[in-house]
């Protein structure tokens, strides 16, 4: 009986310590395929917040370009002071410059120097409310372009109808920008002209014309006369 006794207690004493190395080779399993995951979770929180900052960026813009189109055109420069502007375009990020090659910088020449500080499309940058600890700052680039025919780009050749762009540029830093920074470049174009075209609505009533009478295979000459609606010059058909 004692030597059975012996046997069992060596055997015992022989797994001292296994379930320890049991348990460290468990941490050490769960070590390995955790540190992948957690990986990939911070990766995935970086790009949900980026996405998040270019969605608020894209409505951002939305809303600028909006404002924008609601402005008369005169208060598009109104107070844009030439040396505020020039400072400006200057210091334009690399983003925005390739916009801005395709204008003429637009400036207010009653505005006293400094003055643009305080325009309703200010010469500065402006920083909006964070959004997820991001800054994002935005600028209005204001400038004219020309449009020599219809179907041709608006550009700084001085010939063909006149137009005021407005380029909406917003900026910020973060994990997932470039060394330059991230942006976002919205733009808008409006006429130059500082009154509304005017449409007639209403469509002339033309009086029924007389019987005519001509030869087979020869043009028919009809002169029209306008009885109400819009004004319109006399005519044949």
């Amino acid at each position: 009986m004692s030597s059975v006794r012996t046997r069992l207690v060596r055997r015992a004493r022989s797994a001292d310590g296994f379930t320890l190395v049991e348990a460290m080779v468990a941490a050490a399993l769960v070590g390995v395929v955790m540190f992948p995951v957690t990986a990939f979770l911070a990766r995935a929180l970086r790009t949900t917040d980026a996405q998040g900052v270019l969605q608020e960026a894209g409505r951002v813009a939305g809303d600028s370009l909006d404002a924008v189109r609601a402005l008369p055109v005169g208060e598009l420069v109104r107070g844009r002071d030439a040396a505020g502007v020039a400072a400006q375009w200057a210091a334009a990020p690399a983003a925005a410059r390739p916009a801005l090659a395709s204008m003429v910088a637009a400036v207010d020449p009653a505005a006293a120097a400094g003055a643009g500080v305080g325009a309703r499309l200010p010469t500065v940058a402006v920083a909006l409310p964070r959004v997820d600890g991001v800054t994002v700052r935005r600028q209005y680039f204001v400038g004219r372009c020309w449009q020599r025919t219809p179907s041709a780009a608006c550009g700084t050749a001085v010939a063909g109808a006149e137009f005021v762009r407005v380029v909406v540029a917003l900026t910020w830093s973060g994990v997932e920008c470039p060394a330059a920074g991230c942006a976002r470049l919205s733009a808008t174009t409006r006429t130059a002209g500082t009154t509304d075209p005017v449409f007639h609505a209403l469509a002339p009533a033309v009086a029924e014309p007389t019987a005519q009478g001509a030869a087979a295979g020869t043009a028919a000459s009809v002169r029209l006369t306008a009885i109400a609606g819009a004004a319109v010059t006399r005519g044949t058909r």
